[in-house]
């Protein structure tokens, strides 16, 4: 069997695209592909063995566990496929795929992704998820239909630009837009798009994916983080967020004075990158605490390059989105009643590194 086809056969089944787009988070046990596909164990054992011997996935074992992750040099050129990016596929994977007609329609029928294959100006082939998405009963009332009538003008538009750059041989990135259900509600999704080869000439295979949650889930967080500027902007401490990069995101004036900056200067850099050295050593050492969970209230000496060492109390903790997935850190810093600050300066040389001076 040539490695394509091992590659396409692989492909066809549901259980094992879940367990490719569930690896691409990172490596996972077995236990965790079960929790995260809901499928059997049988199925999820049966079908890592289709994907290690189509060599996508790699396994590893260590003590009683069995880990699993993706092979990247394998699988990135096949899911830069599935998002539109032929060009990532090798000649012969290209190849493999443009031949076959029967290929592409089985790719639509087991991707568990909303997809559907457009040739000329009508819908060649569409899958059920497609179907539930448009609020159709079934892929056959919508197969031979115009696209253009379930999306507006200036999508039309975007689409057939899209395909003059696939027929051309060039990438086309995925795009956000709406479309119109059967029911004419409107919803936005994500299109990737992909040239293939069908019987007759060429088509085009859309993936779509569903941003109504997405969208939703975005609102929500915008609205908890200008609630939480506004209480930021009022308190009478330091208080700052940073993304999962420790990259500050926001930060109050109050904040900024501590470190003896403007708090414009402190956006889109790394906080400690404000502190002297063993400063960013402590911060560093708290920061691999709150990654794994830990949270709590501390009593230090600050030690800021552009402003005098200072006594500080602050607590510090993970944030986590709506998944569980640690998403940044939450600070929340004051100046104690009656701190001294030369007591802080006294702590500070104790501390500092040698060679460093303190101001």
């Amino acid at each position: 069997m040539s490695k394509p086809t091992a590659i396409f056969r692989a492909l066809a089944n549901k259980t094992r695209l879940d367990i490719l787009t569930a690896l691409q988070k990172g490596e996972m046990t077995v236990s965790e592909l079960i929790a995260e596909t809901g499928a059997q164990q049988s199925a999820i054992s049966h079908s890592l063995s289709r994907l290690v011997t189509a060599g996508l996935v790699k396994l590893r074992r260590q003590n009683k566990f069995t880990f699993a992750s993706l092979d990247h040099g394998v699988t990135d050129p096949v899911l830069a496929l599935l998002r539109g990016r032929l060009s990532g596929l090798g000649p012969k994977a290209a190849a493999a795929l443009e031949d076959s007609a029967i290929s592409s329609r089985r790719m639509v029928d087991v991707i568990p992704l909303p997809a559907f294959i457009v040739q000329g100006a009508k819908l060649y082939h569409v899958n059920n998820a497609a179907a539930k998405l448009f609020g159709f009963r079934s892929p056959r009332e919508m197969a031979g239909r115009s696209l253009s009538e379930m999306i507006s003008p200036e999508t039309t538009a975007l689409v057939l630009e899209r395909r003059q750059r696939l027929l051309r041989g060039l990438t086309a990135p995925p795009m956000e837009h709406p479309i119109t259900r059967r029911d004419g509600k409107v919803v936005w999704v994500e299109s990737n798009t992909t040239l293939v080869k069908l019987d007759g000439g060429y088509g085009f295979f859309i993936v779509l994916r569903d941003m109504t949650e997405q969208k939703t889930r975005e609102r929500g967080l915008q609205e908890r983080v200008n609630w939480l500027h506004l209480i930021g902007d009022a308190a009478d401490c330091g208080v700052m967020v940073t993304d999962p990069k420790d990259t500050v995101i926001y930060a109050n004036a109050r904040q900024a004075a501590f470190l003896g900056v403007k708090r414009d200067v402190m956006l889109g850099r790394k906080f400690y990158s404000f502190l002297k050295p063993q400063g960013k050593l402590q911060a560093l050492s708290l920061l691999r605490q709150m990654k794994s969970g830990f949270s709590g209230t501390f009593s230090k000496v600050m030690l800021p390059i552009r402003a005098k060492p200072i006594r500080v109390h602050f607590s510090m903790g993970p944030i986590y989105d709506e998944r569980g997935k640690y998403s940044g850190q939450l600070s929340i810093v004051m100046k104690p009643p009656g701190s001294s600050e030369r007591k802080a300066r006294r702590v500070a040389a104790r501390t500092i590194i040698p060679g460093v001076r303190v101001s």
